[in-house]
C-alpha cells in the first residue's frame, strides 16, 4: 500500500498560519519522513489557495522522495502548455512528477480561468479531456507530434524539454461516467474510485470500491491494456486511542454537512470509514489492498499531528 497526503489549501488550512507556503512544505517534509509516498496538491482557482503548479515547484527543491501529484484542468491549461511545465518540473524533482487530471464541475472557474471555456455537455467536456491526454502523451513520447481534433490542432509541433520518467510521468483521473471510466481505462495509469458519504456505510462502500476495480479492469481488458491500474482512495482519517472518541469526532465533521464548492472533502472523505483505533484502522487499510487499492490519498482534522501519529502507530501496522 502506498500512503498519500492532501496538500494543505493554503489559507484555509485547519491549523491558523502566517506563511501558508512555509506550512505546506512542513507538512510535506514531515510526511516524506514518515513514510509517505505522494502528496496531491489541488488546484482550486476561485479559493484563497496557492496555485498547485507553483507550489509544486517549490516543494521539488525541499523534498527527496515524495511524488508530486499535481492537479489540472484540461480546458483551463492547454496540453501543449502542459507538456513543457509538466516535463520541466519532472526534471527537477528528478523524475517524481505526476498529473491529477480533473475534468472540471464547477462552470465560474472555467468561463474566468479558462476565458469562457466551459462547455455544457459532459460528453464534449469528455471528448476535450481525451484530446487533451492524446496531445499531451504525444508531445512527450514523440520527436514530432501532429493532431487534427475538434478541441486541439497542431502541425508538426515537438517538445524538446522530456520528462525523466519513460514513456511518461503517471497520470490519475476520477470519473463515474461510461465517457470518463473508457478514456481513463485507455489512457491513464491510476484511478480515484468514487463512495458514498457516511463513514458508517464502510460495509456498502467497500463493496462498491470493489465492484469498481473488477469494472475497471475488465474495461481495460477489453482495450488490450496488460499493466496494472492503480487504484487510489481519498479518504479522511480520524485516529484516536478508542473507537468512541474517534467516532464521536467523526460525528461532529459530518454534523456540518457536505458543500463541494466550499471544499466539503473532510466530509465526504469520512465515508471509507477510516476512523476509530490504529489497529482498527490498520485491519480495514489491510482489507482496501487485498480488493486492489493501491493508493491512500490521507487528509486529517490536524495535519502535522495525524501524520505523525499515522506514521508512528498505522503505518508499522499494516507493512507488519
Amino acid at each position: 500500500m502506498r500512503f498519500g497526503i492532501w496538500a494543505p489549501r493554503g489559507g484555509k488550512a485547519d491549523e491558523q498560519v502566517e506563511d501558508e507556503c512555509q506550512f505546506a512544505i512542513d507538512v510535506i517534509q514531515c510526511a516524506e519522513r514518515h513514510g509517505f509516498d505522494v502528496t496531491l496538491i489541488a488546484q482550486r482557482f476561485l479559493g484563497v489557495d496557492l496555485d498547485a503548479w507553483v507550489l509544486a515547484s517549490a516543494m521539488a527543491t525541499v523534498t527527496n522522495k515524495i511524488e508530486l501529484l499535481v492537479a489540472l484542468h484540461p480546458g483551463i491549461i492547454t496540453p501543449q502548455v502542459t507538456a513543457k511545465m509538466g516535463a520541466t518540473l519532472d526534471r527537477m524533482s528528478r523524475g517524481r512528477f505526476s498529473i491529477n487530471l480533473v475534468n472540471g464541475w464547477w462552470r465560474e472557474e472555467f468561463d474566468i480561468y479558462g476565458n469562457g471555456s466551459w462547455i455544457d455537455r459532459s460528453e464534449e467536456r469528455y471528448h476535450r479531456m481525451d484530446e487533451f491526454l492524446q496531445v499531451l502523451q504525444g508531445l512527450w513520447t514523440h520527436e514530432r507530434f501532429s493532431f487534427d481534433g475538434k478541441y486541439f490542432q497542431m502541425q508538426d509541433g515537438y517538445c524538446p524539454t522530456k520528462p525523466i520518467q519513460q514513456p511518461f510521468p503517471p497520470i490519475y483521473a476520477a470519473s463515474h461516467a461510461e465517457q470518463g471510466m473508457d478514456i481513463i481505462a485507455q489512457r491513464c495509469q491510476n484511478k480515484f474510485v468514487p463512495y458514498e458519504i457516511g463513514f458508517r456505510n464502510y460495509e456498502r462502500n467497500f463493496d462498491l470500491i470493489s465492484r469498481q476495480i473488477d469494472d475497471m479492469n475488465a474495461r481495460r481488458a477489453r482495450f488490450g491494456k496488460t499493466y496494472p491500474m492503480g487504484y487510489c482512495i481519498s479518504t479522511n482519517v480520524i485516529c484516536r486511542e478508542t473507537q468512541a472518541e474517534a467516532e464521536a469526532i467523526a460525528d461532529g465533521i459530518e454534523a456540518g454537512g457536505y458543500d463541494k464548492k466550499s471544499g466539503g472533502t473532510a466530509v465526504k472523505g469520512l465515508g471509507t470509514g477510516l476512523v476509530g483505533t490504529p489497529e482498527f484502522i490498520a485491519d480495514r487499510i489491510r482489507r482496501y489492498e487485498d480488493i486492489g487499492i493501491t493508493t491512500l490519498m490521507l487528509r486529517f482534522p490536524k495535519m502535522l499531528e495525524g501524520i505523525e501519529d499515522f506514521g508512528r502507530k498505522v503505518i508499522p501496522l499494516v507493512n507488519h
